[in-house]
């Protein structure tokens, strides 16, 4: 067992936080972590997302992976779909939209870049930052 990585700064909401995470690998091995936070600026709780390699190493930041400001956003899951593509799913309290219930569903496919992660340790060698310890011929 390896050490412990950091996924986030944005912490996991500490009230009903029960199935609130999630994570998939894509066949390119790409991992996406999903999870939903009531810390961010914006109002009510945001989904949030981040890719990572099977590494551990970080692609790029955190992300805001919903699309509704207000109300709540939670309980994401996530799947993979194809070599490119994940998709995410998340329970929807802002009854914006087409769904004024209060318990809408929303979802989106995700077609997060992976090899382009410049300056990341990790990277492929093309999209990596010159100095990149794993590209040394």
């Amino acid at each position: 067992m390896g050490s412990p990585i950091t996924i986030t700064e944005y912490p996991v909401s500490s009230t009903d936080s029960y199935g609130s995470i999630g994570i998939a690998r894509r066949s390119d091995d790409a991992l996406l972590v999903v999870w939903h936070t009531c810390e961010t600026l914006s109002t009510g709780c945001d989904v949030m997302g981040r890719i990572l390699r099977p590494t551990g190493a970080a692609v790029g930041d955190a992300f805001v992976i919903s699309t509704t400001n207000g109300g709540e956003q939670k309980y994401p899951a996530v799947i993979p779909l194809t070599q490119e593509a994940f998709a995410v799913a998340w329970n929807d309290k802002s009854m914006r939209d087409a769904d004024n219930s209060g318990q809408g569903v929303q979802a989106r496919i995700l077609p997060p870049v992976y090899n382009d992660a410049r300056g990341v340790l990790g990277a492929t060698c093309g999209a990596a930052a010159p100095g990149n310890p794993e590209c040394n011929a």
